[in-house]
């Protein structure tokens, strides 16, 4: 748990070196003090889950990033389709749908 909270708050201090945000004015943002807010970037309290809320949708930050570290696979996938070519994406979903029915038809034997 230990690790998780100080993972956690890594991330939360790289995003908000990242906007130009010093501890004071983030925690000014979430309404804390700027001590607990230094305290929950070096992992030695947990954010409220309101406050991570908040600061997920107020900086587009991913909650399954925030807090394992990871994306989401509907994160991932949105990811790949920015960076997909536009005139290749039919041919996309054409594949994705035939793994998808591959998979249905396996997992009914």
């Amino acid at each position: 748990m230990e690790q998780r909270l100080a993972d956690l708050g890594k991330r939360l201090r790289e995003l908000r070196k990242s906007i130009g945000l010093s501890q004071k004015e983030m925690a000014e943002r979430l309404d804390v003090s700027a001590n607990f807010y230094g305290k929950i970037e070096r992992g030695e309290s947990k954010i409220p889950i309101d406050k991570l809320i908040f600061i997920c949708d107020e900086y587009d930050l991913d909650i399954t990033y925030a807090v394992n570290g990871t994306r989401s696979i509907q994160g991932n996938f949105y990811d790949l389709l920015d960076d997909f070519p536009k005139d290749k994406l039919y041919d996309m979903f054409e594949i994705v749908k035939h793994a998808s029915n591959l998979c249905r038809e396996e997992r009914m034997k």
